[in-house]
């Protein structure tokens, strides 16, 4: 894993999301990974800061996942994957 910068690949990013979509990637207490699809979502800067807005619904099993561990990636699948 390496930090990027936030604006780096913003443009590729919003066509992946457009066009296939995201993934939302979280794990549960014992580790045991998942991954949800995005379709939609908000990119941009709010308070100075970067940030990207997706709603998950509470009766989602991510939604859970995100509020027992606090942590979850958004990942943009490429290519060569």
């Amino acid at each position: 894993m390496k930090e990027i910068e936030f604006a780096h690949q913003i443009g590729k990013s919003i066509k992946v999301m457009q066009n296939q979509g995201l993934l939302l990637c979280s794990a549960d207490n014992e580790g045991s990974p998942n991954a949800m699809a995005i379709g939609w979502g908000h990119i941009g800067i709010l308070w100075g800061k970067p940030s990207f807005e997706i709603l998950v619904r509470p009766s989602r099993y991510t939604f859970n996942n995100i509020e027992t561990t606090g942590q979850f990636a958004v990942c943009v699948p490429t290519q060569q994957y």
